[in-house]
């Protein structure tokens, strides 16, 4: 990791006596304080930083999540934590207790989330610092550019071009 990346991930006054495993130390502190509020049943914010959603979620878009014990519809994106992070995945179906996710742009489902992993309801989208959208379930757009996605890095890459290219043109014009 080059200096300037642990820089954007652990601040300038840290980078001097810091090591990846300190930020990876940080981030799961982070992580576990994030998850304590939300299943305390507090509302959270938390910053998309993956391309497993696109394009539904993009890199830097700000989930509202409603924390609490829930009860996810298929559909729906919940934020679970697994191996010290968060995951915001959508709810393919229910076995039992459990729940069967994925990303959108993942070829294959994740594990079974279980009940002590959910942490809340994906309940909003914040993009471009402003515009607040809803967490719905995907467009038809969506789906078909998931697909094509989950088959091909190609158009995966593509996909993640077009998302940072309407970023940037939000920024431009504020």
């Amino acid at each position: 990791m080059s200096l300037q990346q642990k820089e954007l991930l652990i601040g300038p006054s840290l980078i001097g006596e810091s090591s990846i495993d300190d930020v990876n130390i940080h981030d799961r502190i982070g992580c576990e304080l994030v998850a304590e509020a939300l299943r305390a049943g507090a509302h959270t914010r938390v910053r998309v930083m993956g391309t497993s959603m696109l394009p539904a979620l993009r890199p830097g878009d700000v989930l509202v999540v409603r924390g609490g014990s829930e009860h996810p519809a298929v559909n729906e994106i919940v934020l679970f934590l697994r191996y010290g992070r968060l995951f915001a995945h959508r709810v393919l179906r229910k076995i039992g207790a459990d729940l069967i996710t994925r990303g959108d742009a993942l070829p294959d489902p994740d594990p079974p989330v279980r009940a002590a992993e959910l942490l809340g309801v994906v309940v909003a989208v914040i993009r471009d610092g402003s515009r607040q959208l809803p967490a719905g379930p995907p467009s038809i757009a969506q789906r078909m550019a998931a697909a094509a996605m989950r088959r091909s890095n190609t158009v995966h890459r593509l996909v993640l071009r077009w998302c940072n290219a309407q970023t940037q043109s939000v920024l431009d014009e504020g």
